[in-house]
């Protein structure tokens, strides 16, 4: 099995590699398939709680569709703001350049003077998931960390059909999502020597 390293590099490396328009389909059909899961979980988190997304970075799956569709059903939208070492989120609509500033890793957060929340439902990024929904990360364990003290929340993976994988490197405190929602692709990929196949 592959260090955690290598799979970072592999996975993000094919993750950058998307075309453009295949990934505007699989953000747009994440913002669908998100509403037609039936789980009754989600459906209460759905019912006028908060729920906290992520905005997209190093060819993440472009959650933003969806926060505008949740936001038109009249739930809050939250986004994750780095601090003192730990993870919290803050209210905020992504729409709104103005609300957000570069933060850590140069991910726009949203600023200081925001209200902060604790979110009922909690999109999670990742660079790849196993079958069970174990995540990795990209190594700093801010999710990981925010999981171990908010466990009441419900946690929901999104990402590439390409980002799931058998044989993922784990160790014991990885969290593992509730809910893992890995969206179709048109990618061929090979890994031997790092380019697309026509």
């Amino acid at each position: 099995m592959e260090d955690k390293k290598t799979v970072r590099e592999k996975i993000r490396a094919m993750r950058r590699e998307i075309e453009a328009e295949d990934a505007l389909y699989a953000s747009k059909a994440l913002s669908e398939l998100f509403f037609e899961i039936p789980d009754e979980r989600l459906s209460k988190a759905l019912s006028g709680g908060t729920v906290a997304l992520y905005m997209p970075f190093d060819g993440e799956i472009d959650v933003l569709p969806l926060a505008k569709k949740l936001m038109a059903s009249g739930v809050k939208t939250a986004y994750p703001q780095v601090k003192d070492g730990r993870l919290i989120f803050r209210e905020a609509d992504a729409s709104d350049d103005t609300l957000f500033e570069k933060g850590a890793y140069g991910i726009p957060e949203p600023k200081e003077v925001l209200p902060g929340t604790e979110p009922d439902l909690i999109i999670v990024p990742a660079v790849a998931y196993n079958d069970e929904g174990i995540r990795l990360g990209m190594g700093a364990g801010y999710y990981d960390r925010y999981y171990m003290d908010h466990p009441q929340a419900l946690y929901v993976g999104v990402c590439y059909d390409i980002q799931v994988t058998s044989d993922l490197p784990f160790d014991e405190d990885d969290m593992a999502v509730d809910i893992l929602i890995p969206v179709d692709v048109s990618y061929d990929y090979d890994p031997d020597d790092g380019e697309t196949a026509e």
